[in-house]
């Protein structure tokens, strides 16, 4: 048990004895080590040596004495030899970004609450069994379920574009009986996705978006001006508005443009 009549006296100072940390028990607090007087607490790991480490590793993902890296090295070497593929150095990556506080992609993964299988998190083997090798160099792990586990059944070796599709931030639209994302439906219905987000925004039903052909805009031919120009001719000519017909066709086209655009909705 700590001294804690040695424990430093400062409202920040957090007493670690008895937590435990992965492999790592803190036994008591060591005093300070170093130029700057960091924290250090005497661990005790599960195969039994104790060390001193500071309360900044503790905090920022050390769980061993360092006998945990060595076993999966070791391991590693002696029954699979994929070490330094692409397929182990997705799995390494994966278990650093859920459980490693110092990764910088931890706030949005471990940091979401998301982490690995006991499965995966045991074995490589049993990661690259379910997974089965990459397809080609551009595919990278995806998890189906953007607030599901790394599990086997909601992962798949996915392209830079389909991992974009399954992005939190995209917009998901049920059309057919179907549920994909807008950028996904843009390709099926040939249509922009930008064209179909702002008609849904607009309030068109989603068959009505998938449906309605966009139409080329023609400054040429636009239908209804000569209407627009004809009633604001007569109207300005009976007040003897004696402007050109090329004023009130000015006049016209930025009523009907404006108009029109708002009609078709893309």
């Amino acid at each position: 048990m700590a001294n804690h009549s040695l424990l430093p006296v400062h409202p920040l100072f957090k007493n670690l004895s008895g937590q435990r940390f992965g492999r790592l028990c803190v036994i008591e607090y060591a005093g300070r080590s170093g130029r700057q007087r960091i924290s250090m607490w005497r661990c005790r790991c599960d195969c039994g040596t104790e060390r001193d480490i500071s309360a900044t590793s503790l905090h920022s993902g050390t769980v061993s004495c360092g006998c945990l890296r060595l076993e999966r090295t070791s391991e590693a070497k002696r029954t699979h030899g994929k070490t330094g593929t692409a397929e182990y150095r997705a799995w390494a990556n994966m278990i650093s970004r859920c459980e490693n506080k110092n990764d910088l992609s931890f706030k949005d993964y471990g940091g979401r609450g998301i982490g690995v299988s006991r499965g995966w998190r045991c074995s490589f083997e049993t990661f690259l069994q379910d997974m089965g090798n990459k397809p080609t160099a551009a595919h990278m792990i995806d998890r189906i379920d953007n607030d599901g586990n790394y599990e086997h059944g909601n992962c798949r070796w996915a392209t830079r574009t389909e991992q974009n599709r399954n992005r939190r931030c995209n917009r998901l639209v049920t059309y057919k009986g179907a549920t994909k994302c807008v950028s996904e439906w843009a390709g099926v219905v040939g249509l922009p996705r930008y064209t179909i987000e702002k008609r849904l925004d607009s309030g068109w039903s989603v068959e009505r978006a998938m449906t309605t052909p966009k139409r080329a805009w023609n400054r040429n031919t636009r239908p209804g001006v000569a209407v627009v120009v004809r009633e604001i001719t007569n109207e300005r000519a009976g007040h003897g508005d004696r402007n050109s017909m090329q004023d009130h066709r000015r006049a016209a086209g930025g009523v009907v443009a404006s108009t029109r655009g708002a009609l078709q909705g893309g």
